[in-house]
């Protein structure tokens, strides 16, 4: 997902999360339990949503600088609204990926936004939305983009796949879903292909060993293409592995 694209799937987030971040605020579990950073008194439902209206008319302009630090504010004032985090760390993430090349620059960029949302998950850990958010961060902003990926290991000291493999695993069990449970078989897919280059083929059948039978349960699905020919590869890779 580059520049404009990415700008306007956050728009269609922020503007899901407005009305449900004032739901929210209004209620008992909807408070932090620390004091916001800027206390407002009863004021602070209102706040959090006046200042959703306005990220949404900033991303729209492309004022993408005063949208986060917008955003900002919403976290501050109510962390335990899981849509603040998960709009500021999806923003954070992809920030400026349509322009720079260089993969140590979009690493600091991936980190800092997953860092967001781990601190909203602090906040929030059973939200569905963070949970999401970081499974696809990690698939498709680290594993997803290979000079991404390198740095990201060399700094982790593991596979980037095992990170969104675990990621989506944790959605599974909060959400189960066929999304989640693709993703899941994904990630665990090019986990299995990784280590299989690093040579490890025992953690290599293991992971090929976890996608098979959900890419197979969802190539039932007639129109689940993709889906056969995932489970296709993956036998093949596991009978070699023999």
């Amino acid at each position: 997902m580059r520049g404009a694209a990415a700008v306007a799937a956050a728009c269609l987030l922020v503007a899901g999360a407005s009305g449900l971040a004032l739901e929210r605020a209004t209620s008992g579990a909807g408070r932090p339990a620390a004091a916001a950073s800027v206390p407002l008194g009863g004021f602070e439902p209102v706040a959090v949503d006046l200042f959703y209206f306005r990220a949404t008319t900033l991303l729209s302009e492309q004022r993408l600088p005063e949208a986060l630090a917008a955003i900002r504010v919403v976290t501050e004032l109510q962390p335990r609204v899981a849509e603040g985090w998960a709009l500021l760390g999806f923003l954070l993430a992809w920030r400026n990926s349509a322009t720079s090349g260089n993969p140590e620059e979009q690493w600091r960029f991936a980190r800092e936004g997953l860092r967001i949302i781990e601190r909203g998950i602090e906040w929030n850990p059973v939200s569905p939305a963070l949970a999401s958010v970081h499974a696809e961060l990690l698939l498709m902003r680290v594993v997803g983009e290979e000079g991404v990926r390198g740095v990201a290991e060399r700094e982790w000291g593991r596979p980037p796949e095992a990170a969104a493999r675990d990621a989506f695993r944790r959605l599974c069990t909060l959400k189960p879903s066929k999304h989640a449970l693709t993703g899941f078989a994904e990630a665990s897919r090019l986990l299995g292909e990784r280590l299989l280059a690093k040579g490890d083929r025992t953690g290599a059948a293991a992971a090929f060993r976890e996608a098979l039978p959900i890419f197979r349960e969802i190539a039932e699905d007639p129109e689940a293409a993709p889906a056969r020919l995932r489970a296709e590869e993956i036998g093949r890779r596991l009978r070699d592995l023999q």
